[in-house]
Formats: structure tokens, sequence, C-alpha cells
């Protein structure tokens, strides 16, 4: 899970790296477009929470990978 050879692996600005801006925009882009119909969604606690859990747990995931890859430095690693 956490290889250090895959650590080289991602370049900044390739074909993954759009891909992955393409479809966080795209989503992004679908709340903003539905924001109305979502607002009267009897789902619209389920998608809040769904969205709160995913970051937070993105941000967890980040500092436990860099936490083992030996990379965790109190000046860089916390948010904000």
């Amino acid at each position: 899970m956490f290889d250090p050879a895959l650590k080289e692996t991602f370049v900044t600005f390739g074909v993954s790296h759009f891909i992955a801006v393409a479809i966080i925009f795209t989503i992004v882009g679908l709340i903003v477009y539905n924001k109305d119909r979502l607002r009267e969604s009897r789902y619209l606690n389920v998608i809040r929470y769904t969205l709160v859990i995913l970051t937070l747990g993105q941000e967890v995931s980040l500092n436990i990978y860099r936490i083992v890859m030996g990379e965790w430095v109190i000046a860089t690693s916390l948010p904000l």
C-alpha cells in the first residue's frame, strides 16, 4: 500500500494529474449546477456528511501516508 517505489510515479501535470483534476472539476460543477435540486432533496444530509467524511478521510490518510513514509514534518504537514 505505501510502497516507496510508487512515490516517483506521479507526474505533476501529466495525464493522470489532468484526469484527476477533470474528475474533481466535473463533480464540483455538477454540485453547483444542481444546487437547488440538492437543497430540496431528502438526501441532503447524506450528501453533506458524505462530503465531510471524504474530506476528513483524505486528510487523515495523507498524514498516515506521510508518517509511514517518514516525511511527516509539523511545519508542512498540518493543514493551514
